[in-house]
């Protein structure tokens, strides 16, 4: 009876010494114990594996629900989140010209949470030589046939770990548009000022237009793409002028005359 008794004690203090192998070696015994060694960024076993990508975290509430969309079970801002995020930066424009500034843009930001505590640096590098830490680069300090490249990298505070991202291009020298093919028709009651072919832009930026007119080689105050009849003479020479610009330089202009009859 003595012996049984003593059995029973020594079961009994092993079970009091028992320690939890998760806070020994990292391991998990069920799910839900010890949820901070399976999200504190370390390898708490030994395996190679940190946090949730270790099996033995699989079944702790932490890592079996996922903690925001686009994030895996388990990750957050502050841990694996980081291993697999993905940074993507982009310079707009893409296609730049001397008339340009250069913004660095954060186009896919990390997942989730991940931007939350996070610390952004913007680094600007031309030739080599590292130039701005500003997301922007004036116009004024650019030139023809330059290559810049922007890197934008993200520190997260608890651990010091680092997602690096850049994008680079090359300023263009701007072109100016060339100049429009012109028409003059009278419609009837009005002299009409027509584009038969748009101008052309090197740089592919959108083009405006200017009007004015010229009566007998005079300049009129028109200013217009119509002239109404109300304003001419039979006898008249009529001369519209269209001029070009891509809103940085001015482009050629397109000219057509008009000899007014009876």
């Amino acid at each position: 009876m003595k012996q049984s008794v003593k059995g029973v004690a020594v079961v009994s203090l092993l079970a009091a010494c028992s320690v939890d192998t998760k806070n020994a070696v990292g391991q998990v015994e069920g799910p839900g114990q010890n949820t901070w060694e399976c999200k504190d960024g370390h390898d708490n076993d030994g395996d190679g594996l940190l946090d949730c990508e270790d099996p033995d975290c699989g079944e702790t509430e932490y890592c079996s629900q996922p903690t925001s969309p686009g994030l895996e079970s388990g990750f957050d801002s502050y841990d694996t989140a980081v291993d697999h995020a993905a940074l993507v930066v982009e310079i707009v424009p893409s296609n730049p010209t001397t008339e340009d500034d250069l913004e660095c843009l954060i186009a896919e930001p990390l997942a989730g949470s991940g931007q939350v505590g996070a610390a952004y640096r913007f680094v600007w590098n031309q030739g080599g030589h590292q130039v701005s830490e500003t997301n922007t680069v004036l116009s004024d300090h650019t030139a023809a046939g330059q290559g810049w490249t922007c890197e934008v990298t993200v520190t997260f505070p608890n651990n010091g770990r680092e997602v690096t991202a850049s994008a680079a291009v090359e300023v263009l020298s701007n072109g100016a548009p060339s100049a429009p093919r012109v028409l003059i028709q009278d419609m009837g009651g009005y002299l009409v000022c027509l584009i038969t072919k748009a101008s052309e832009d090197p740089d592919g930026d959108p083009v405006r237009y200017g009007y004015s007119w010229d009566r007998d080689n005079e300049a009129t105050e028109f200013n217009s793409a119509v002239v109404s009849n109300e304003e001419t003479s039979a006898g008249e020479t009529w001369t519209c002028h269209v001029s070009s610009s891509d809103g940085h330089l001015e482009g050629a202009t397109g000219s057509a005359s008009i000899v007014l009859v009876d």
